[in-house]
């Protein structure tokens, strides 16, 4: 057995393992998580692999990316596409490489990682739990005084500036065009087992939202991995003017959302997040904190992490506990000062799903 960093050279033995493992009929992981497999993240060392006999048997990819949070910038990572071969499980090779993974997360500065399931796998390294509001609602033909559009390519760049209006986003300084083709279907009519479209709000040629929805066996998937931009009046306004029920998945800071949609939800695990450096990621919101007038400071005994939010102070057992209360991963946001900055909001994965 021999750990590996992935190369250019087996990249295409890597996606084949991916695609035994997640779409053995499909065939389709290479199309669906382009960022995962990119020239530019492979040379970047973000690909982890297991050899026996000089096969690949085992993968975990990680995804470096830059977010904003209300104007401040938190370098974080994403991980996904884990998998081991069917005839090699049960010998720890997944624990491995997402071991390698946090490794190389730590020395790159990252504040946390972002992962795509829930498996006990994730948790044993102390992942908690990434929570969503999962709100349900009926759509009824009704003419909404805009114009709802299938996305096409040129309004690429109208859609791009909505989305930098996103108070929690990725920063996407590559071309993402592909992606947007993607999830509006040119590619392939499933993404992620699901049919996938774009539509376009627009009132005088003004683009005022859009969003990506997924649709398996009539049920129509909103958010999450299908993304929403724009003002969350138009938005909602939108979705129920087209007939059909949908599920609509909120983050936890979404308050403007969550205030149209009502109280009526389902707090829902949708993947894990990991905390990696409590420092990178107190630094990075420095700023936020003290706009909220909330000055935290921490140190750490033993194991043990005392955490303070202005005179207001709790204890931790572990970085797995802070987590917990940080992301609020149970749906509970605490009160006093720590009310004004939790939970830390947490970017919804939209295009950048790896």
């Amino acid at each position: 057995m021999e750990i590996r960093i992935g190369s250019l050279n087996n990249l295409d033995e890597m996606i084949e393992l991916a695609d035994l493992v997640f779409r053995p009929k499909e065939k389709s992981m290479r199309i669906e998580t382009p960022i995962m497999y990119s020239r530019e993240n492979i040379e970047n060392g973000n690909t982890f692999i297991v050899l026996e006999n000089k096969k690949i048997v085992s993968f975990v990819g990680m995804v470096e990316e830059e977010i904003s949070v209300y104007g401040y910038k938190i370098k974080i990572g994403e991980i996904g596409n884990v998998c081991t071969h069917p005839d090699y499980r049960g010998k720890g090779y997944a624990s491995l490489l997402l071991q390698k993974a946090i490794e190389k997360a730590k020395k790159d500065k990252i504040a946390y990682l972002m992962i795509s399931g829930g498996r006990s796998l994730y948790k044993r390294v102390g992942a908690v739990s990434m929570p969503y509001y999962l709100y349900q609602i009926t759509g009824k033909d009704k003419k909404p005084d805009f114009k709802i559009r299938r996305f096409k390519e040129e309004m690429f760049q109208g859609c791009i500036k909505i989305y930098q209006k996103e108070p929690v986003r990725f920063i996407r300084e590559k071309k993402f065009a592909h992606l947007f083709s993607l999830y509006n279907g040119k590619y392939r009519r499933k993404v992620m087992l699901c049919e996938s479209r774009i539509y376009v709000i627009q009132k005088e040629k003004e683009i005022l939202g859009y969003w990506a929805e997924g649709e398996r066996k009539g049920e129509i998937i909103i958010g999450y991995n299908r993304e929403f931009a724009g003002s969350r009046k138009v938005l909602l306004e939108a979705w129920k003017s087209k007939r059909g029920k949908k599920n609509i998945y909120v983050p936890l800071w979404d308050k403007e959302l969550q205030f149209f949609l009502g109280k009526n939800r389902q707090l829902r695990e949708m993947g894990t997040v990991l905390l990696i450096d409590l420092k990178v990621l107190f630094d990075s919101l420095n700023g936020l904190f003290r706009e909220r007038d909330v000055n935290i400071s921490y140190n750490i005994n033993g194991d043990k992490y005392i955490l303070k939010a202005n005179k207001e102070e709790k204890i931790f057992e572990n970085l797995t506990t802070l987590a917990e209360f940080l992301f609020c991963s149970r749906g509970i946001i605490p009160d006093g000062a720590w009310k004004e900055i939790l939970p830390i909001p947490l970017p919804s994965y939209g295009f950048n799903y790896a």
